[in-house]
């Protein structure tokens, strides 16, 4: 597996799990999808290639991967995390990647990040487009754009600390107290 062949959303999603338990958290449906949206647009941003194949779609709570959506549609609370996932999943600069992603958002609720998400272009875009009869994919286009000013504040060289409120602010426009 080389670092440019984009992956399912599911080694993606299972990584999250995985990690954020080892790191304490337990992660809700919500949330996951949410992480995987900032995943997907920082990635798109800094390697300029989708690290995941399924389209994001702009629902009413926020970006949705569909496929992640069918798995645990009638989840409520804390997601299992998967016995069987094996690092050889995703390459070392992927879960690099994935872990400073995380670091970045764990302490968001999912609540919060998908206030967040709506009022990100790419969602909101989207959305619009849906209510006016059109489509919900969240082009990669779009994620790339609004996400390529983003990335310098996403340190790829060391897991940075947890999210201050002046990167919320930034990032956001708001406070995570705020938020």
């Amino acid at each position: 597996m080389s670092d440019s062949e984009p992956v399912t959303v599911h080694r993606v999603a299972d990584y999250f799990l995985v990690r954020a338990e080892e790191w304490g958290q337990r992660l809700g449906h919500l949330k996951l999808q949410k992480l995987c949206y900032y995943a997907q647009g920082f990635h798109l941003a800094f390697r300029r290639e989708p690290l995941f194949r399924e389209p994001l779609r702009a629902w009413a709570y926020g970006p949705v991967v569909r496929e992640l959506w069918d798995d645990h549609r009638y989840a409520r609370g804390p997601l299992p995390v998967p016995e069987d996932f094996g690092d050889e999943a995703l390459t070392p600069r992927q879960r690099k990647f994935l872990d400073i992603v995380l670091d970045r958002f764990v302490e968001y609720s999912g609540t919060q990040l998908s206030r967040f998400t709506h009022e990100e272009a790419p969602w909101r875009d989207a959305y619009e487009r849906l209510k006016h009869g059109g489509d919900d994919i969240i082009t990669n286009e779009s994620l790339r754009e609004w996400f390529r000013p983003l990335i310098a504040d996403l340190d790829t060289a060391e897991a940075p600390p947890p999210p201050s409120d002046e990167l919320a602010r930034k990032v956001f426009g708001k406070t995570a107290a705020a938020a």
